[in-house]
């Protein structure tokens, strides 16, 4: 398996947010501490991102909800990212089955031939970083104000 360089454990573990690294086919590589805690994740190996995270289409310049959820490779779509940087929201799952809503940011980070020569190459050329925000607390903020997910363009 070609993985990503282990100076990414550090930074990411240094982060309040939950965070990922996500190999290319969707196996999570690493998990900080948050993430651990937040999606009680205890011991995986080997886990899929799918299993703790449904990504939504992004919404239209018109503010417009989606509607349909994204596979990982619709996520990690090479069309979809914009200076290797992608932002959509979510419901994040936890172990026990509750669900709550989320907002990702997925890094598309290139290996680069170091990586790849130090790693035996490999198919996989990429490897993401996802932070995944809790947004419940937003909600119920815009709820007390009055304001509603369309209007704030979060997602339900």
């Amino acid at each position: 398996m070609n993985l990503p360089p282990e100076f990414i454990r550090p930074i990411l573990d240094g982060s309040a947010e939950s965070s990922f690294v996500v190999l290319g086919n969707g196996q999570i590589w690493h998990a900080n501490e948050a993430a651990r805690n937040k999606f009680e994740i205890f011991g995986f190996t080997e886990s899929d991102i799918g299993s703790y995270i449904d990504f939504f289409a992004p919404q239209s310049s018109r503010g417009e909800k989606p509607a349909l959820s994204l596979s990982w490779d619709e996520m990690t779509s090479a069309a979809t990212f914009e200076g290797g940087r992608k932002k959509t929201n979510g419901i994040g799952k936890t172990t026990n089955g509750e669900g709550f809503p989320v907002q990702t940011t997925l890094i598309k980070v290139n290996r680069g031939a170091s990586c790849e020569i130090l790693n035996g190459g490999g198919e996989d050329r990429y490897f993401f970083c996802l932070y995944v925000r809790d947004i419940t607390p937003d909600q119920l903020r815009n709820r007390q104000r009055g304001e509603f997910p369309e209007e704030t363009g979060t997602q339900a």
